[in-house]
Order: structure tokens, then C-alpha cells, then sequence
């Protein structure tokens, strides 16, 4: 693991003594305390604190954050203040202890130095010595402090351009500066990776700190949450995380005390909290309101928290805010004794939209897909395996016998989609062909065993295959969903009605029926009767129905249509006779210009 040093460098001379140092003490605690609240700064940040007055002394080195025991900081009555050798010592420590890179070996981050005083160095021509000396050193930030009135800016800035003023030294100022240093801390600590840039937090609103010489570009706003926020999101998910099949209980009892409890969890931005290099999900119209609220935070357990703040590309907003309704939802089932999987009813999937390359990668990156855009929670898991088996067919077979060089998988909007360049392609040939290979299997798993829920479409546009599976939960979605499907009406039912051609393209080879509701035997009969004249041109046709179709009535279809499918859209238990018939050779593509 990659750590990140933090040097303090803290003013102990004798303008220090009384309240000034105390104060100090309260800020350090309060600074800790921040940041063993931050995953990232628990994981990254090791922390070193050196005091300077007439000697220098290294508090602790650099230890981790879960290490660090701080003790009280005192100070003489009186004495000079040596800084020059505090900056030595610093330097010293950087090339003893902070770990270089070589080779291959990646070392540690770029430390960041806090130097806090009161006044001016007094041995100054080794302080100009070593400003230049520490320099050298390549620190990632250096941070100067001047606290109160006397303290001498002009030698700090010598050292930094970045130069902090306190205008008082009680502990409500300083823990307000210790508060914003580990803020700043832990945005160095979540960005290490993250296409790094050396930048600081917001100074703390409820004191006035004047900033000295600052690069205003290198001091960035994030819109961080609120406590009650953070507890708020880590509820509503009922303290587990939301990664996908995490479930990860993020919070429990610690051995520190009967009393102590410890969290492993944490509150993440869907939209980025701010701009910059690596924010993929950041939104420029979104106000600091809007970031900072509710509605923007998803909760995950820390080791998904960061993965999904490292590639922000592939953990788009929408997936994010798809993985949080979800989480919700089961919390609240959980909560209410009920089945998880009713609650989870209507959420549409999560979206990505992923170019797959030519090599033999498919089956990580459409498994990753599917399990990602949480397609086994919101469709069941034994209808996502399968969907996930026909799309790494489709590719392969794309890649393999169809000479493509591109091929596009599209999951949104409650459908899988794949798109390829490859030779002329239906999928339905798969249906009835009698080589017991993946992707026939594959494809007549999906037909016959969940047609109850997944409309399939085809087609040839433009030079590209297009194939499609859609989750439909009524049956008039299906009118929607492909072209190739007609609605019966009960004036078509009436005996005395007159038969009207079924307005559907000729490329249409399987044909989706969709039945009025309640559809009885007589009805069913009647059907056969107006369709009659066209069941010898070798088109298929799928019956569909969402309420109350008796046994009976199905039974009556297929007799009329004997290589038919019958289905109840929700229900598992369809009759089916679509097996042994040939379907019609592929139609000629069609080209549509844009």
C-alpha cells in the first residue's frame, strides 16, 4: 500500500506557553479524530509531528493513523525558537523514512508539510539554508501557519506560497485550522491515484483565516456531507453496503470500550463533490446545495467506496443511483418482514454502454456488466446467467463467424442490446437449428423458458446487426418494444367482424399477438378463424396475455396455431408448441438513411 507522510512542524517556544498550547492540543485531537472518520485517510495517511523551540524533538515518526497515541504538547516558559533545525530535522526524516520509487516499485505520495508559529525564526541563516534543502525534497504541499498577531508571514513565505493567518490563538481557532488541515489531508489521501493534483480543502467558515499568497486555483471547493447526512444515507441503507451483492454490515461494536462501537462505511458522492481532473461524475450545473444533499449520496462499505471513486468512468451516476434505490428498498423490506425481491419491483436497471474488444475478454466484461447494472436483483439471477450466456455467444459468434471489428453492448432501459458490424446475422436462426452448440442453446433457453418476461427483436440497419432483448412487465409494453406485434381488440373477436390484414412488415417472422384481457374459449376460437388465412406463410406467432387466459382457452389457440407459443406475461408456466418448424429464409437488409 502506497502511503501518504503528513509532517507537522509545531512552534513550542516560550511565546507559546499557556492558552496558545493548550489550544494546540485541543486542535491536534480534533484533527485525529477527523481523520480516523476517513476511510481513505485510514488507509493512506501516516502521520509524524515535530516540535521546535531551544531543541527540536520528534513527537513520533511517521506512524499510521490507527497507530498514533498523541501526547500532550508542552512547551518551556520561554526560549528561542528554532526553526532552521526543525526544518533539518524534517528533511532528514523525508530521506530516511518516505519510501522512493524504483523501477517497477511504486514508493509513497508526495508528503505534505504543516509548519505552525508564532513569531520568526531564530536561527536564520539556517532557516534560509534548509528552505531551500526542503524544497529539494519535492514535498506535494507545504503548508505555513502564522498564528496570531506577531507571527512573521514574510519567512514563511519564503518557504511556501501557501501561508495560512490565524488572527487569534484560542482553541476554537485552532481546531477550526487543524480541522481544515485534515480535510486537506484527506482529499490528498481519497485523490492519491486519482489522477493527482496538489490541492487544499475550503478554509473553515466559522472563523476568519485570511489566506496569504495562495494560488486561489489550487484551493478546491468540495461539497462535502453533512454528519446527520452521512448518518441519515447510512440508515435509509440500513448500514450495509449498496455495492452490488456486497451487503456488507458496515458498522458494529469495537474492542476499544463496551461503549466504542466501528465503522467500516461510508458516504460517497453519486455526482462528484467537485471538479477536476479524474471527477468523470461531476455535474457543472449542480449547485453546492444539490452535492452536498441527500439525494446526491449513495452509503458503501469502505473497500467499495473507493472503488467506485477510482473509476468513475465505469460506475456511471445512473448505476449509482440505480445501486442505492436498491439498497434502500431491501432495507426497508428487511425492515417490514417481506420479500426483498417485491420491493424491488419496477426499478429499471443500472446503464452502461461498453465497446467490447476483439480478443477473448468477453466473458469478464459482460459478466461485470450484468452483475454492475444489478440485472439478478431486478430480473432474478437465473434469467441474468442466462442473458449473460446468449450475449457472450452473440459476441463470439459476431467476432468468430461474422468477421466484425466492433461490436457495442448497451445495457439501459430495461434491455440488453448488442450491436456489431459483422456479416448478415438473426438471431433467430438459432431457434430452430439443430446443433446443440452454446449459442443455440443459449438462445432457445431465453425463448422457452422466459418469454414470460423478455421480448427478443432482431434486425439488420444500416450494415449492422441489431439484437435486443427487452424486459417486459404488461403485455402492451410489447407494442412498444417491436414493431413485429399487433393488438386484437373485442370488435376483432366479433364473429360478424370483418377480417383486417395484420399491418406488420413481411421481415416480421415471429409475431407477438397481444390478446385483450380475459380472453375466453369462444374468443379463442374465433381468433383461429381470422388469422387462418395467413398461417401457411410460414410466419410464427407468440400469444400474449397479462390477465386471466384459462387453460382451456390456451389449449384452444394452440390447436388453431399447433406451432405457437401461448404466454401469460409473469408467469413461468407457458404452453408452447414453437419447436420443430422452420422459419423462412433471412429478408434482404435493409439500409435506412439517417
Amino acid at each position: 500500500m502506497r502511503r501518504l507522510p503528513v509532517f507537522i512542524l509545531i512552534d513550542t517556544s516560550g511565546s507559546m506557553f499557556g492558552e496558545p498550547i493548550e489550544s494546540v492540543n485541543v486542535g491536534l485531537a480534533t484533527m485525529l479524530s477527523a481523520l480516523r472518520q476517513d476511510p481513505y485517510a485510514l488507509d493512506t495517511v501516516y502521520l509524524s509531528v515535530i516540535t521546535f523551540d531551544r531543541e527540536v524533538r520528534e513527537v513520533f515518526p511517521l506512524t499510521p493513523l490507527e497507530g498514533v497515541q498523541m501526547p500532550t504538547i508542552t512547551c518551556p516558559e520561554s526560549g528561542p525558537t528554532f526553526m532552521g533545525e526543525a526544518l533539518k530535522l524534517v528533511a532528514a526524516r523525508v530521506d530516511r523514512d518516505v519510501q522512493r520509487s524504483a523501477g517497477e516499485k511504486k514508493g509513497d505520495w508526495q508528503p505534505m508539510l504543516f509548519l505552525i508559529t508564532d513569531g520568526s525564526p531564530s536561527d536564520v541563516a539556517l532557516f534560509d539554508e534548509m528552505v531551500d534543502e526542503v524544497k529539494r525534497h519535492r514535498f506535494g504541499k507545504i503548508i505555513g501557519c502564522a498564528a496570531g498577531s506577531k507571527a512573521k508571514e514574510a519567512f514563511l513565505r519564503r518557504l511556501t506560497d501557501t501561508v495560512v493567518s490565524l488572527e487569534t490563538m484560542d482553541s476554537a481557532t485552532f481546531s477550526a485550522f487543524f480541522k481544515w488541515v485534515s480535510a486537506s489531508v484527506g482529499m490528498s489521501a481519497a485523490s492519491a491515484g486519482i489522477d493527482r493534483i496538489d490541492v487544499l480543502s475550503s478554509p473553515p467558515a466559522e472563523v476568519r483565516i485570511d489566506l496569504i499568497g495562495v494560488n486561489r486555483d489550487k484551493i478546491k471547493t468540495r461539497d462535502d456531507f453533512s454528519q446527520s447526512t452521512k448518518r441519515t444515507l447510512a440508515e435509509r441503507a440500513g448500514y450495509r453496503c449498496s455495492f452490488p451483492g456486497c451487503l456488507q454490515t458496515t458498522i458494529g461494536p469495537s474492542e476499544e470500550s463496551e461503549e466504542s462501537t466501528s465503522s467500516v462505511g461510508m458516504a460517497c458522492h453519486i455526482a462528484a463533490a467537485s471538479g477536476g481532473p479524474g471527477a468523470r461524475r461531476h455535474i457543472a450545473t449542480m449547485t453546492a446545495e444539490e452535492r452536498s444533499s441527500i439525494s446526491n449520496g449513495i452509503w458503501m462499505c469502505y473497500t467499495h467506496g473507493k472503488l467506485i471513486d477510482t473509476d468513475e468512468t465505469r460506475y456511471t451516476n445512473e448505476m449509482l443511483r440505480c445501486w442505492k434505490q436498491i439498497a434502500e428498498r431491501r432495507a426497508q423490506a428487511r425492515l417490514e418482514g417481506l420479500v426483498e425481491d417485491e420491493y424491488l419491483q419496477g426499478i429499471a436497471p443500472g446503464t452502461c454502454t461498453l465497446q467490447i474488444p476483439i480478443g477473448g475478454s468477453e466473458n469478464e466484461i459482460v459478466g461485470n456488466a450484468v452483475h454492475e447494472t444489478c440485472l439478478p436483483e431486478l430480473w432474478g439471477r437465473e434469467l441474468a446467467d442466462a442473458l449473460r450466456d446468449l450475449v457472450i455467444e452473440i459476441i463470439r459468434n459476431a467476432f468468430d463467424h461474422g468477421k466484425a471489428q466492433s461490436v457495442c453492448l448497451d445495457i439501459g432501459n430495461d434491455s440488453i442490446k448488442i450491436v456489431d458490424d459483422g456479416r448478415n446475422f438473426d438471431s433467430w436462426q438459432l431457434f430452430n437449428s439443430a446443433r446443440k452448440q452454446g449459442g443455440t442453446l443459449a438462445f432457445q433457453r431465453i425463448v422457452k423458458d422466459f418469454s414470460h418476461r423478455i421480448v427478443v427483436t432482431t434486425k439488420r440497419i444500416n450494415h449492422k446487426n441489431s439484437h435486443e432483448f427487452t424486459y417486459v412487465r404488461k403485455a402492451d409494453d410489447i407494442l412498444y418494444v417491436t414493431p413485429c406485434s399487433v393488438e386484437l381488440t373485442w370488435k376483432d373477436l366479433e364473429r360478424k367482424a370483418t377480417k383486417r390484414p395484420l399491418d406488420i412488415s413481411e421481415s416480421c417472422r415471429i409475431v407477438y399477438i397481444v390478446l385483450p384481457r380475459y380472453t375466453a374459449i369462444s374468443d379463442a376460437v374465433v381468433s383461429g378463424e381470422k388469422f387462418y388465412d395467413i398461417r401457411s406463410d410460414g410466419r410464427q406467432f407468440i400469444f400474449v396475455t397479462d390477465r386471466g387466459l384459462s387453460k382451456m382457452a390456451k389449449l384452444t389457440i394452440l390447436e388453431n396455431f399447433p406451432e405457437s407459443m401461448v404466454v401469460n406475461l409473469g408467469i413461468e408456466e407457458n404452453l408452447q408448441k414453437l419447436k420443430s418448424s422452420k422459419l423462412p429464409p433471412p429478408l434482404p437488409e435493409v439500409h435506412v438513411i439517417p
